[in-house]
């Protein structure tokens, strides 16, 4: 009997047990799902990172850094936007006057949102086009390439898509000079040339041979470079310069280590990384000013790679992107042009893009 009784206090303690802790973790993911994101700090002046994340991970995000006060604000569309993520492989934005839009490629989506506090006001769908990667913006209109090889051209004010057009396969970078978009065909690797297509007829009017596997494209005036990241098995790539006019290869410079991204600098100085670090490179005269002006080894320490690049030419800065380990949240390490460092902050997962908000 009395083994009984002490059995029936047991089970009695042991509900209670149970019950109380169900009543708790119901009461923390209560608190966790109305618990209210930070307030986001308006930007006027700002450094805007769109961070890649895991490929295909739907953790892509935006951080921000204020030029003014210095405040570092992380998650800003998914804290704006009441906790939505923005998608899987964020690879690109541009601004337009007061909005800006967001290529994510894995999500087939470009987000347009307020710049001043990354509110959404409206997406386009991409699943028809494919996956848009960089984007440009010019007048009225938009144009970004896609994954499915194609060229789109979408209204700025309407957000929606106006026409296509087939470039080379895997385009990647874009610019525009002269009237003239100019479009980098990668073809993950195999690509060798650079598709023209003039503005006003959306038609392609010439496409120029330049070395093997063509990823980034600036343009300064007339002048349009073009970063070809080379084979990966030797590691010799090549800087490309084209005059938008005549549509004519004015000079090439050979860069190792596979470049890749660049920034553009003044008097047509150009920031190229590659696997040493930053190149920094005279674009008038298309030489070598320093092969390694900041070794990725200091930006980091890891795997030594630096992820993406921008240059703000207001105050002489350098920011790149330190992706750490691609796994854990990422940084931007910010170097004057002498190649010495100025400080750091907090970004993302995966920095792939840095643009400058005046």
């Amino acid at each position: 009997m009395k083994k009984t009784r002490n059995k029936t206090i047991c089970v009695k303690v042991l509900n209670k047990l149970l019950f109380l802790f169900i009543a708790s973790t119901f009461f923390l993911i209560g608190c966790e799902s109305t618990t209210n994101p930070p307030p986001i700090v308006e930007l006027n002046k700002a450094v805007i990172v769109v961070n890649e994340g895991g490929y295909g991970q739907n953790n892509s995000s935006i951080s921000t850094y204020s030029l003014e006060d210095k405040i570092v604000q992380t998650d800003v569309y998914y804290n704006a936007n009441s906790k939505k993520n923005l998608g899987a492989s964020a690879n690109d934005i541009v601004i337009s006057g007061e909005k800006g839009f967001i290529a994510v490629t894995v999500s087939n989506k470009i987000h347009i949102v307020e710049m001043r506090d990354f509110t959404s006001v409206d997406s386009i769908d991409f699943t028809t086009f494919g996956s848009p990667v960089k984007l440009v913006t010019s007048g009225t209109n938009g144009y970004v390439t896609t994954l499915n090889s194609l060229l789109v051209k979408f209204d700025i004010s309407s957000y929606s898509v106006l026409d296509t057009i087939s470039v080379g396969f895997k385009p990647e970078g874009i610019a525009i000079s002269d009237g003239k978009i100019f479009i980098a065909n990668s073809g993950y690797g195999v690509g060798t040339t650079v598709t023209v297509v003039e503005e006003s007829t959306f038609r392609i009017v010439k496409n120029i041979n330049v070395k093997l596997n063509p990823t980034n494209v600036v343009s300064d005036g007339n002048d349009v470079f073009v970063v070809s990241t080379g084979s990966y098995s030797d590691g010799i790539g090549m800087l490309t310069k084209i005059d938008a006019t005549s549509l004519n290869i004015i000079d090439t410079l050979i860069i190792s280590k596979n470049p890749g991204r660049l920034a553009l600098g003044d008097d047509k100085e150009l920031y190229v990384i590659n696997g040493n670090g930053i190149v920094h490179v005279a674009g008038a005269t298309m030489s070598i000013i320093n092969e390694t002006l900041v070794p990725a080894s200091d930006v980091n320490n890891i795997y030594f790679s630096i992820n993406a690049v921008g240059y703000d030419r207001d105050a002489d800065l350098l920011y790149l992107g330190n992706p750490k380990d691609y796994q854990q949240n990422g940084e931007i390490a910010i170097y004057n042009s002498s190649g010495n460092e100025e400080g750091r902050f907090d970004a993302g997962i995966s920095p792939r893009a840095i643009v400058f908000k005046k």
